[in-house]
């Protein structure tokens, strides 16, 4: 996967199409990524125990075939050494 955590990415299909937020999570196993700002859903929660809202607003992940890499978070790219190849005439 070409996304990486911090990655600024913009949705491309469903719902919240068009909205820009930061990679927070990335789950490379299932393709999966968690955005800020996006895919959000509100849930039922009992109040107690430290809730005092009947509704809780969650993030959940989306597909990052869904995701297209606007800028890319310059900390989490590492350059290999030796990686450029060299053309031999002959």
């Amino acid at each position: 996967m070409n996304i990486h955590k911090g990655d600024e990415v913009v949705v491309i299909c469903g719902k919240d199409k068009g909205k820009k937020g930061i990679v927070k999570v990335v789950f490379s196993k299932t393709s999966l990524v968690l955005v800020e700002g996006v895919n959000k859903v509100k849930r039922a929660m009992k109040i107690g125990q430290g809730n005092t809202e009947n509704f809780v607003v969650k993030e959940k992940p989306i597909y990052s075939s869904k995701v297209k890499v606007v800028k890319k978070n310059k900390t989490n790219t590492e350059s290999k050494g030796g990686s450029a190849k060299k053309k031999i005439k002959g």
